[in-house]
């Protein structure tokens, strides 16, 4: 390896992405209170804020420590020459390509695999349990784990064989190219995934009828809505939390409500929950999301194909130039820009949680939209007070109190309801 000015950068963008997360993670950690604010001072009893915040302040912990071990072990696997090494042993078995950057690129998965897979066992068995959440056994673990990999195996490998093809075959065209593929496939995958790929982790069971699937019936009638996808999910299999998604889009959506929602909470409630999942896609943010990740992919394809032809970037890592590995570097200097796309990604993911609990107040009620946040908060431990940081930088939904403020404010206009 050389310390050349590819070295520095790659560096630089390593700690100063890992200084961000441990800014946000500190930052997060001192946010918590001893009180809740005023707005959701009911929300919890005594007991139950405080072990929502330590909740926050446990899985805070976590991350910190996580960060700064995968930090230390990329750090030291490319200053052991670690990269140099892999390189050399992939291209002793001597196949041709792409089949030798499969194999590289393989490695370096099952090593992050080996690496993250304490952390994903301590999250699970001891972080969740602790506060009551975790219901996954072990034989469940092991299967999703398995799953995962075939998936990765049948899916990931053909696309990341067709990227290295193309940016070793077609030069400066293998940007666009590999851009013009992985477009395709995340809007096929969006088709796909509900109906193929979700039911692999999750059962999925219509809702029976009932009073409950006839108070949705009557609200969708109310919006004029088709419901041919309204499942229930055995989310109670791996974890206590309630939740609900809308997976796909269109006649291909598939709206999950799951079982310890429906076993919960009140009908109103559920409804109304169910309204701002299907806000999401009437509102059109899944088909917004989905044009803004093709345009998030096509600026990094970009940059990837500058970045490749940089021979100073192997040189840094003691490899020989080659798509395989040049993808993983790239990845690792790419890690500040992610952090920024992040950010802005996530700020429009809040604005759009924000008109999907409008679109559900005006259609099926704030105050049982209100009712249902709360629960959800109070069941699932959520931290009431985040610091803004931690919000800018990482979270897709907005802070529960200001949610909660923003229907308050539209019950105070007097939205209409139907």
């Amino acid at each position: 390896m050389s310390w050349n000015s590819w070295a520095l950068a790659v560096l630089a963008a390593l700690v100063a992405a890992y200084l961000v997360d441990l800014i946000a993670d500190v930052l997060h950690w001192r946010s918590t209170r001893d009180r809740p604010p005023p707005r959701l001072a009911n929300l919890y009893d005594t007991g139950d804020y405080q072990k929502s915040q330590a909740h926050a302040r446990a899985s805070t912990l976590a991350g910190i420590v996580r960060g700064t071990v995968e930090l230390a072990a990329v750090l030291g696997f490319w200053f052991a020459g670690g990269f140099g090494w892999l390189d050399q042993l992939v291209a002793a078995w001597g196949l041709p390509m792409p089949w030798d950057g499969l194999l590289f690129l393989g490695l370096m998965v099952v090593g992050q695999l080996a690496l993250s897979l304490p952390f994903s066992i301590w999250d699970t068995f001891w972080l969740e349990a602790q506060f009551g959440f975790n219901r996954t056994s072990v034989r469940t673990f092991v299967l999703d784990g398995l799953k995962t990999l075939v998936l990765m195996a049948l899916l990931g490998a053909p696309f990341a064989a067709l990227v290295l093809i193309f940016f070793t075959r077609a030069g400066s065209h293998g940007w666009w190219m590999a851009w013009l593929v992985a477009s395709v496939a995340s809007v096929i995958m969006q088709r796909l995934m509900p109906r193929f790929v979700l039911p692999l982790f999750l059962r999925f069971e219509p809702l029976p009828d009932g009073s409950l699937r006839q108070a949705i019936e009557r609200w969708a009638r109310q919006v004029g809505l088709r419901l041919d996808g309204l499942f229930v999910v055995d989310g109670s299999r791996r974890s206590s939390r309630a939740n609900a998604f809308v997976s796909g889009s269109g006649r291909s959506a598939r709206i999950a409500l799951f079982d310890t929602l429906v076993d919960r909470m009140p009908e109103d409630e559920t409804v109304a929950v169910l309204a701002h999942e299907v806000g999401h896609d009437r509102l059109g943010h899944i088909t917004k999301g989905t044009v803004l990740a093709i345009v998030h992919l096509g600026a990094m394809f970009f940059l990837l194909g500058v970045v490749l032809a940089q021979a100073g970037l192997y040189q840094a890592f003691g490899t020989a130039p080659s798509a395989h590995a040049g993808l993983v570097f790239f990845a690792l200097l790419a890690r500040p820009a992610e952090l920024i796309l992040g950010a802005a990604s996530g700020a429009l993911s809040r604005r759009f949680e924000f008109e999907a609990d409008r679109y559900a107040a005006e259609s099926a009620g704030a105050a049982p939209m209100i009712r249902a946040l709360e629960s959800l908060g109070r069941d699932n431990l959520v931290n009431l007070t985040p610091h803004p940081f931690r919000v800018a930088l990482y979270d897709s939904h907005p802070p529960l109190a200001e949610r909660i403020a923003a229907l308050d404010r539209s019950i105070q206009s007097e939205i209409p309801i139907r």
